[in-house]
């Protein structure tokens, strides 16, 4: 089913986009990704109120990079699209070492990477660079240039693939499309969603009802919640957000908030994970939190092959393409496809309210 040499060129065609919270290259992105499966895309407009959020102005960039006083480019955006602050405004002028300093992000402890930096709510620009080279930048004058639009007319865009089955309850998997160029988080995870969604789609005979989607983290799913909690939680029987895929053959799960989920029984008994690949719900995290919210109240769990924020290439310019493993890759899918072969065995009973003894009817 999965085609290496269709899987590696879907990846480095997706590679140096500017992926973002929204924009031209998140489009791309979608449409790129809807060659694995058809997805149904939808826009939100820019300024649109979402429980007590608004979706922010549309981000594009055309080109951002430094004048050294010596006259040599560095920090190009065109190069590494980790070199300017994501969500940066434009600027354009020349400014002293000291001022650059000011608007240079590295990271101490991880002196030789790029580090990911955002600035999504805060109207500011800047660089990320290698903290290594900060010191090796000399007294003179810089000349900045980040030439970016924030278009308040702009959209998000939202895919969803919805796959009816013999039951309407629905199971529910949902990956990211907000990341820049870095592999394992995040570009794997919405590969490998897509292929996931082709694997049910071509089941015959399917017991359960899916709903896979594709968005940008945190206003993404609440602005796709703000526009769907209904209908989402009228038949929600499981869900499950995939991120940081790709980097190892085996699989962590982070347990919704509601211990007892069916979401947390079905990850847990079919996955056989030991207790350090079991992790309790908390607050942080991805998407999963959103659901989990006392006002939504879904109890999401999270399936990772790494840990956010404790492999040493999260977040930086190490997350690259250097890591990628197909056969790894190829591995996770098989092993997420075999988990919807088991979910499809699986039989949940309705309990309904009376005085004696409850007749089970199946759902």
């Amino acid at each position: 089913m999965i085609n290496k040499s269709e899987l590696q060129k879907i990846i480095h065609e997706l590679w140096p986009l500017n992926r973002s919270l929204t924009g031209k290259d998140v489009r791309k992105t979608h449409k790129i990704l809807s060659k694995i499966t058809p997805m149904k895309k939808k826009e939100y407009r820019s300024g649109t109120k979402v429980f007590d959020w608004k979706i922010p102005p549309e981000w594009n960039v055309k080109d951002a990079y430094i004048i050294t006083p010596d006259g040599k480019k560095i920090l190009s955006f065109k190069n590494n699209n980790l070199h300017l602050l994501n969500y940066s405004i434009p600027f354009n002028g020349t400014v002293t070492l000291d001022a650059l300093k000011k608007n240079l992000y590295s990271d101490p402890l991880r002196p030789n990477i790029v580090p990911y930096i955002t600035s999504y709510y805060k109207k500011k620009w800047g660089f990320c660079i290698k903290h290594s080279e900060i010191k090796k930048l000399k007294k003179g004058r810089y000349k900045v240039y980040i030439s970016a639009e924030h278009n308040s007319k702009g959209s998000l865009t939202i895919s969803e693939k919805k796959i009816p089955g013999k039951n309407k309850k629905e199971i529910l998997f949902q990956s990211y499309t907000c990341h820049p160029s870095m592999l394992t988080n995040e570009l794997l995870g919405p590969v490998a969603l897509l292929y996931l969604a082709k694997y049910v789609e071509q089941l015959k005979d399917r017991k359960y009802s899916y709903r896979f989607i594709l968005l940008p983290e945190t206003i993404g799913t609440i602005t796709y919640l703000s526009n769907n909690i209904t209908k989402i939680r009228k038949n929600f029987l499981a869900g499950y957000v995939l991120t940081c895929l790709g980097l190892k053959n085996f699989f962590y799960f982070k347990r919704s908030k509601e211990r007892g989920s069916v979401s947390n029984k079905l990850a847990e008994n079919f996955f056989n994970l030991s207790n350090k690949n079991i992790l309790n719900y908390n607050p942080g995290g991805s998407d999963e939190r959103q659901y989990n919210m006392s006002g939504i109240g879904l109890p999401v769990g999270c399936l990772m092959t790494a840990l956010p924020g404790k492999f040493k290439e999260y977040h930086s310019s190490s997350d690259n393409l250097n890591l990628l493993n197909e056969n790894i890759l190829i591995a996770n899918i098989k092993q997420l496809i075999k988990f919807v072969d088991y979910l499809e065995k699986q039989t949940f009973y309705e309990f309904k309210k009376n005085k004696c003894e409850p007749f089970c009817q199946n759902i």
